[in-house]
């Protein structure tokens, strides 16, 4: 059953830039048909498309050259009846973007409109009479057409006003809203209404509402009265679709007949004063979500009340929005607290919220050179990022130093961190001592915020803690190269100039570390850089981070080894053939392991093995197994002089923690899809937190 039109949340979709589904560079409607799992995921039950008409896309497709058409960028008439269908399947509203005030210069109907000769179309579009006569206060233009006269625009010079008549007639050219001639307009837009609602759509957002009829000054008496008979003409056949309005005055777009009416980013309004960041008014402002002020709080409150009580006594709607294709996204102006508080703020408030996609990631519109007319709002419509390619954190970091490549940024290094790491005051000095060195890649020490707040924690730190002292520390120290480690390093910028960030495996860490190794390149190592991590809680996260690292190992062990191994031949270098151990030893040595406890049981099964010789070889291997780990975890922390007490727990379960990594090591050996989940952090964790460790570790090592 179709949920209330005012229990809808709205997504919408820049069709150009969202899912490009047949690789031509342009998201299409297909495209669009593959993601609707993942927006009603979001808990979205409508979708505003804009434009896919027919264009010739000089303002985005706003400038529509046939009303009636598909464009063949998105795909046809039959994909639109597709994702009408599979929409209404999961209990999705589609709505339109109706652009009624204008079309393009290419448009059948205009062209039909310039011709010298009267015709059907002569009054459909607003002229003059004269191309010599071009009055002030209006835009026309002259010259293109063989018509005598000039046509009115909207916007670009492209956009030919459609004729709607004018309040205050002031020339004879101007129609009289109402007369026959303005009464073109209405009748074409309502037949391309009709059109859409016949093939399925439930309703449409309509662009610049408020602009159809000319002079009509600031109560807009005569595009009210428009708007309510174009609503009681088309429901008598359409009784149930359903229109918003890009208008920004609800006394006036309700009382017309839309359903709801969006609050636009408009100087002064509630939704600019709390988001945005005003940049052109001298009395500039800051977001209220970022700094409190009590003038510009009142003034939010009193333009908001006002909304919601016009709204209320019309039994109608607003519609909160996160921002749309034209305007500059709200991460643009407030950080990631104040963004969540705007989310808050827009799926809370009575209404109708419409975000924008990609607004649900944090996306940021980025200075680009205008595409289709976009100019400033070109980087408003960058793409969404789906395609699986260019989803890793190598991809990312390629992207960042790309930019920083091409505007040849004057740095000597680098470092990487991720979004829920602290680290030591000294870290950046103690790293630039490395660097001072002639050190040009190296690994700081990857300690934990959260090693007791369960056994999983507890074994992610242990063995952390292991891996750092018997594997990095213990090479380094003798000429071998240790690893990265994800976060928490260094790189001198000289060394990505040639080729970026260039690695393609989930564990673009090791990549990297890897390729260094083939080149003959040492990695180096800053025991007193210290990082600290937060790491998964619960055992489902543990799992699936895991499981990402396993896969990526994979990948790197089918892309590498042959390189090492050829490399090792080809130098004779230690640190060449300890690369090369260090690739393909894990995964075997997991696998040796299963086989040898499989074959107990074969022969136990097989040969008539008794029950107690079966279970003696089981505690040969089992029991040692068990506590070598644990009596590994009681040396490394004596060694790093930390308390032990607090990680009992953990310490009888590393070898459960390190067990399972055995059970994801074989599984990912035959099914390797893996997704990445974000960590949940459960609490905040301050630097003085755990400078006390810190300290006893670097007094340590």
């Amino acid at each position: 059953m179709k949920r209330n039109y005012k229990e809808t949340v709205f997504y919408e979709i820049y069709p150009n830039s969202f899912k490009d589904s047949n690789g031509d560079g342009y998201g299409d409607l297909q495209g669009i048909i593959s993601k609707l799992d993942y927006i009603a995921s979001l808990g979205f039950s409508g979708i505003w498309l804009n434009p896919i008409y027919d264009s010739p896309f000089f303002d985005g497709g706003y400038d529509i050259r046939d009303f009636f058409k598909v464009s063949e960028r998105f795909g046809t008439e039959e994909d639109l009846k597709q994702l009408i269908e599979e929409c209404h399947k999961r209990d999705i509203r589609l709505f339109l973007d109706l652009v009624p005030g204008h079309a393009s210069f290419e448009n059948k109907e205009f062209l039909e409109s310039a011709k010298p000769e009267r015709n059907e179309y002569s009054d459909l579009f607003i002229w003059n009479d004269n191309v010599w006569a071009n009055e002030p206060g209006y835009r026309l233009i002259s010259g293109l057409f063989q018509r005598f006269g000039c046509y009115m625009v909207n916007f670009f010079s492209h956009q030919p006003a459609i004729n709607y008549g004018f309040n205050k007639v002031e020339y004879p050219w101007q129609h009289k809203v109402g007369s026959p001639e303005a009464n073109k307009g209405k009748e074409f837009i309502e037949s391309v209404m009709d059109y859409w609602l016949n093939l399925g759509v439930d309703g449409f957002r309509v662009d610049m509402a408020d602009s159809l009829v000319k002079n009509d000054g600031n109560d807009k008496v005569e595009t009210i009265k428009l708007w309510k008979s174009i609503r009681a003409d088309l429901a008598t056949k359409h009784p149930n679709f359903e229109m918003v309005s890009e208008w920004a005055n609800p006394a006036q777009s309700l009382e017309a007949g839309f359903d709801s009416d969006f609050v636009l980013d408009h100087r002064g309004t509630c939704s600019h004063l709390l988001f945005r960041l005003d940049e052109y008014d001298s009395e500039a402002h800051t977001p209220l979500l970022m700094k409190y002020n009590e003038e510009v709080y009142n003034k939010f409150k009193t333009d908001l009340l006002k909304r919601l009580s016009e709204a209320k006594k019309l039994n109608k709607s607003l519609s909160f929005i996160s921002g749309n294709h034209d305007t500059l996204r709200i991460a643009n102006y407030l950080d990631d607290l104040a963004l969540r508080q705007a989310y808050v703020f827009l799926l809370t408030m009575p209404g109708v919220p419409f975000i924008y996609a990609g607004d649900e990631i944090g996306t940021h519109s980025k200075p680009i050179p205008s595409i289709e007319g976009g100019f400033q709002r070109t980087g408003t419509r960058m793409p969404m990022r789906f395609d699986s390619t260019k989803k890793t954190k190598g991809y990312a970091l390629n992207w960042f130093l790309q930019q920083k490549i091409e505007e040849d940024a004057p740095y000597d290094a680098f470092f990487i961190f991720d979004a829920d790491n602290i680290v030591d005051k000294n870290f950046i000095k103690n790293m630039n001592k490395k660097l001072c060195q002639g050190e040009d890649v190296v690994q700081g020490y990857r300690d934990i915020k959260n090693p007791t707040d369960s056994w999983i924690t507890a074994g992610y730190a242990i063995f952390y803690w292991t891996l750092h002292r018997f594997y990095h520390l213990a090479r380094y120290n003798i000429g071998l190269s240790p690893l990265l480690n994800g976060t928490g390093f260094m790189v001198r910028f000289d060394v990505v100039k040639p080729n970026g960030w260039d690695t393609q495996t989930l564990t673009e860490d090791i990549e990297f570390s890897l390729k260094r190794i083939i080149a003959g390149k040492r990695l180096g190592w800053a025991t007193d850089a210290i990082v600290y991590d937060e790491q998964p809680v619960g055992f489902k996260q543990s799992w699936s981070q895991r499981s990402r690292w396993t896969v990526g190992h994979i990948q790197c062990m089918h892309k590498y080894t042959k390189d090492l191994a050829m490399a090792a031949k080809k130098n004779k270098t230690l640190m060449n053939f300890d690369g090369l151990l260090y690739i393909i030893g894990s995964i075997p040595m997991f696998v040796i392991t299963l086989i040898l406890l499989l074959t107990n049981f074969a022969i136990y099964a097989g040969t008539g093995m008794s029950a107690a010789e079966l279970i003696w070889n089981l505690v040969r291997y089992v029991v040692p197994t068990f506590f070598l780990p644990i009596l590994t975890g009681i040396l490394i922390m004596a060694l790093d002089k930390r308390p032990i007490k607090p990680m009992i727990k953990g310490l009888l379960c590393y070898p459960l923690f390190l067990g399972s990594w055995l059970v994801i090591n074989f599984k990912c050996l035959f099914k390797r899809e893996t997704t990445w989940e974000k960590i949940d952090h459960v609490r905040s964790i301050k630097i003085s937190e755990v400078s006390d460790e810190e300290e006893k570790v670097v007094e340590k090592v």
